[in-house]
């Protein structure tokens, strides 16, 4: 055995196998483990865990890490909750593959979750972004291949189908971005360009996943049908096509329906039974977050996000966009935004709103002389119109009695952007210093 430079005695050891707890030692020589079990030998340093637990380091399966673990490299905000693992590339969402001139509208487009780099983009592949984190982050990233990102590359931000070039184009990308290190491939259908996508590309780009071995991952069309198990259909649907295993993204039962999650883990357990290899993640706690364009129709994003903060200006397509927030076909409802606390808003001056519910933020605004009046015209009036794509928010997802009975299945993992979550990860993981 080598030289042993520290021991973590006397600790309640988790090793990460599904195996129960058990008190012991944990020896580790330079950043390798050498011994777990009663260590009978000295060591340069000792630490006296105490009865506490000792075990490896916490995957968050879900994060939006992707530009702050490089702006703040000591990612203290998770190592503090033992996470030493971030996937990032969820929803869809990402910065690779993208040439300077996508990546710069994704950019605006999510600053309001992502927050801003902080520095010029020197990338363009996902071979290229995971060598950012080399040896410069305290975190090991596992990156997704954000389906945003490749329909933006070739399709653009328009809202139609892929011609047939286009979708081998997307096809070859995917394929690329898999062999420079993707682990998956994720998309979010309540997000654009991601939503223009009709179920047909996303089998075919789930197909190049599945030679790889790599799952599906979805953020679902949670406005489709019913907006129930409508969302759930296809998601298995793809799987079921394209033959790859298919994981749902944060799994909530927003709003009422009857009989809350049952029918769906009902859903699920059918499609095991049936061969489709499916699995979810849940938040552990009752609220979701996003960006507040979420809530924008989907004609509003055509064209990209310069095209979308055109239409909250004054003119016929921001009355249109105020008519359709209070009363959304096969879309979300805003009503007064009073279930809408705001977590960031770009633009100085702005972070007095930070905090606030979006009704109680707007009317404030109203009375310093800003803005058309009415609980709805925050959206797309006065600093919201102009950082519409740079607005977080966070609302009220699941109660905690149906909460707790979606995560208690064994093929559920639970996901944040702020918790420590355990998970595996596939053998292409990247390592990167720890």
């Amino acid at each position: 055995m080598a030289a042993i430079d520290l021991v973590i005695r006397n600790g309640r050891v988790v090793d990460g196998t599904g195996a129960p707890w058990f008190r012991g030692d944990v020896a580790i020589s330079g950043d390798r483990i050498e011994f777990i079990g009663s260590f009978q030998g000295t060591a340069d340093r000792e630490i006296n865990a105490g009865g506490q637990i000792v075990c490896p380091g916490f995957i968050d399966v879900h994060s939006h890490s992707d530009l702050r673990a490089l702006a703040e490299p000591d990612h203290m905000a998770k190592v503090h909750q033992g996470i030493t693992t971030d996937l990032i590339g969820l929803d869809g969402i990402g910065y690779a593959p993208l040439s300077p001139e996508n990546i710069e509208k994704i950019h605006v487009y999510w600053a309001g979750l992502s927050g801003n780099l902080g520095r010029e983009w020197s990338w363009s592949n996902i071979d290229e972004f995971l060598s950012e984190f080399d040896r410069n982050t305290t975190a090991n990233v596992a990156a997704m291949v954000p389906h945003g990102c490749i329909r933006a590359e070739v399709v653009g931000f328009e809202n139609r189908p892929a011609t047939d070039e286009e979708m081998n184009k997307m096809r070859a990308l995917v394929a690329d971005s898999f062999e420079q290190g993707g682990v998956a491939l994720s998309t979010g259908l309540d997000y654009y360009p991601c939503g223009f996508a009709d179920a047909d590309e996303l089998v075919e780009l789930a197909s190049v996943a599945a030679r790889f071995g790599a799952p599906y991952v979805a953020h679902q069309r949670t406005r489709l049908g019913d907006g129930f198990l409508d969302p759930f259909h296809e998601t298995i649907e793809v799987g079921r096509r394209s033959g790859a295993p298919v994981h749902t993204s944060h799994f909530a039962i927003a709003g009422s329906h009857s009989g809350g999650s049952t029918p769906v883990l009902e859903l699920l357990d059918e499609s095991r039974a049936d061969g489709v290899d499916v699995t979810y993640d849940a938040y552990p706690y009752e609220a979701g977050s996003t960006s507040l364009h979420i809530y924008m129709p989907g004609w509003a994003h055509d064209g990209g996000p310069d095209m979308m903060l055109r239409r909250v200006q004054p003119g016929p397509d921001r009355e249109r966009l105020l008519k359709e927030l209070q009363n959304p076909k096969g879309g979300f409802a805003l009503g007064t935004g009073e279930h809408l606390t705001l977590s960031y808003v770009a633009g100085d001056g702005n972070e007095w709103m930070e905090g606030m519910r979006l009704g109680r933020g707007g009317k404030t605004r109203h009375r310093c002389g800003r803005g058309r009046r009415g609980s709805h015209a925050p959206v797309a009036d006065g600093e919201f119109g102009r950082h519409q794509s740079r607005v977080g928010a966070r609302y009220p997802c699941d109660d905690a009695a149906s909460g707790a009975y979606i995560q208690q299945r064994r093929f559920a993992g639970r996901q944040s952007s702020t918790s420590a979550v355990v998970g595996k990860l596939p053998a292409r993981t990247r390592k990167i210093r720890s």
